[in-house]
């Protein structure tokens, strides 16, 4: 049997215990079923819930970016491809959501082949979340036909999804060479050769003579760096200041592959040793830059890098048999499913309240997580 991590499982009950009231409008009979999913029923209440939790917590994340929120679903979707029937923002959450659902009942079909299941302590937590869910959220959870034995569902669901995925792409290679990995570390000084315009609030190209300026700051930057007592380690972010404020000092590491930086900066630098620096100045479109290596191996990055990979292998491994599944599953929509509108009309707003004082999350932070995941 998988032995699944408790704080995995309670970080999606705290949140939902924390969840909110919902405040909408309409009352729908909940039981009807919604969508057939290889045989398996999911009814309106719990497709609705997934739906208005959903459009809930996205419109205040909306409104938390400062966006706003009114006539938002109703707006075509720029995102439409041909294979999305999608034509505003509202039809997109409520495909979302279709797929979030349908890959719900799936993975949760396919869990005893790979051993995981919900032990029956979880269980009640479940329950428990459920139940408070719903009398935190009585008027709205009534008005969708949204009932506790829905809000399970949803939350067994969602925690099919969390727990199946490094059982299915437990099978991953994990071996990564230091040569694919590989990431150096630069130190580079930056002068824009762009300038903010008081008048406009714009910006604008330098002139001639300020781009001569910038060049002479930037070089006498780098004879400070060649003449400290070690110029591969030599703090250059401190030896800028002393120069001008408008000299940008970053480390950046990058890979073979890298896009971060132009392609005349990652050119002169790869041709550099361990603490050397670039003798001149480089020039692109929009800056000046001098460059020094400081490891072109960086044993710490690259290490980071290959679990970055290892990871990468096991989102493609499980997202690859996830959507395999879902295209061969046999789903019917029903007629309320095909009814249900996401509308600026029948809005739903988060409300937050505490969580529970003996909900524990083992260290982990729960601040982001959402009960009810969006489609992949």
């Amino acid at each position: 049997m998988n032995k699944v991590k408790a704080k995995a499982v309670t970080a999606v009950l705290a949140c939902t215990m924390a969840m909110t009231t919902l405040a909408g409008c309409g009352k729908v009979d909940g039981t009807q079923a919604a969508l057939i999913v290889n045989g398996e029923t999911i009814n309106l209440g719990t497709a609705e819930f997934y739906l208005r939790y959903q459009q809930a917590q996205s419109t205040a994340m909306m409104a938390n970016y400062g966006m706003s929120t009114e006539s938002v679903w109703a707006q075509e979707y720029s995102g439409a491809t041909s294979t999305s029937e999608s034509k505003t923002y509202g039809d997109s959450l409520k495909e979302s959501i279709r797929k979030n659902i349908v890959q719900g009942v799936i993975l949760k079909s396919h869990a005893e082949e790979y051993d995981v299941t919900i032990s029956d302590n979880l269980k009640e937590e479940i329950k428990k979340a459920a139940k408070e869910t719903y009398e935190t959220n009585k008027e709205a959870m009534d008005k969708i036909g949204t009932t506790e034995g829905d809000i399970e569902t949803v939350l067994e669901l969602s925690t099919y999804q969390r727990l199946m995925y490094y059982p299915m792409a437990k099978d991953v290679d994990t071996n990564v060479s230091d040569e694919e990995a590989a990431e150096s570390t630069i130190t580079y000084a930056k002068i824009s050769l762009t300038k903010n315009d008081s008048e406009t609030g714009g910006s604008e190209t330098m002139t001639d003579d300020e781009k001569k300026a910038a060049k002479k700051l930037l070089e006498d930057l780098l004879e400070k760096v060649k003449t400290s007592s070690d110029p591969a380690k030599a703090d250059v972010k401190s030896l800028a200041s002393q120069l001008d404020d408008s000299i940008e000092v970053s480390e950046q590491s990058f890979t073979k592959d890298s896009q971060a930086l132009p392609e005349a900066v990652l050119s002169e630098a790869t041709a550099l040793k361990d603490g050397e620096l670039h003798d001149g100045i480089i020039e692109t479109d929009d800056a000046y830059y001098i460059v020094r290596m400081d490891k072109v191996l960086d044993r710490e990055a690259t290490d980071s890098n290959k679990k970055t990979i290892i990871e990468q292998r096991r989102e493609t491994a499980y997202n690859d048999l996830v959507e395999k599944w879902y295209k061969e599953a046999k789903i019917k929509e029903e007629g309320c499913w095909k009814k249900l509108k996401v509308s600026d009309e029948d809005g739903y707003v988060l409300k937050t309240t505490p969580v529970a004082e003996n909900t524990t999350t083992q260290g982990t932070d729960i601040s982001g997580t959402s009960a009810v995941s969006s489609a992949s």
